[in-house]
């Protein structure tokens, strides 16, 4: 029992004079050094770095100002030279296509193909729209109520109406391509 008490009481105090020592090693906050606080030696140092960086920041703020100055005057520079860039791009590029296609017929072809594929769209919303609709009437001319037939006559009229009304828009944009298309003197679109 002694023994143990005294073993005890030896490795307490180990821990307690080494633990200092194995926990400053080499860890993140170290840096090397032993013990717990900071040498007397760092702390003016740091005080002066403090000091020349307050009389750095009166001198710093004219720097970052002209920093600041020259940079804008960079990005400026940069900005007109890909302005340059673009306009002299944009004009090789139609010069290039008016070569190619003879002038501007191929966006026209683009459009045209817009234009179908709108149209496409809406026929098959109008024929689901539809579909659904007889689908409605047929289950309501089955359980005879009549009211509801009145209302999906109505609603198929409406739906109709409303098909015409959006190829119509979609025809007269189509038309005025087609249009542009000849005033500009283009290729031949096919309609």
């Amino acid at each position: 029992m002694k023994k143990a008490i005294l073993s005890v009481f030896i490795i307490a105090t180990l821990v307690w004079c080494c633990g200092p020592v194995f926990g400053k090693g080499g860890g993140k906050g170290g840096g090397g050094q032993r013990g717990l606080a900071f040498p007397k030696r760092v702390m003016p140092i740091r005080q002066k770095e403090k000091e020349q960086q307050a009389e750095k920041g009166k001198s710093s703020d004219e720097a970052e100002q002209s920093r600041d100055r020259d940079r804008d005057r960079e990005r400026e520079r940069m900005r007109e030279a890909k302005q340059e860039r673009v306009e002299k791009a944009n004009e090789k590029g139609k010069e290039e296509a008016e070569e190619k296609v003879g002038g501007i017929g191929r966006e026209h072809q683009k459009q045209l193909r817009t234009f179908e594929r709108q149209m496409r769209r809406e026929e098959a919303k109008h024929r689901w729209r539809v579909a659904k609709m007889k689908r409605i009437r047929q289950l309501a001319v089955e359980s005879g109520n009549s009211g509801t037939v009145e209302r999906v006559d109505q609603l198929l009229k409406n739906e109709r109406y409303h098909y015409e009304h959006k190829l119509g828009k979609i025809n007269q944009k189509r038309e005025k391509v087609l249009q542009s298309n000849e005033e500009s003197g283009g290729e031949e679109v096919e309609k």
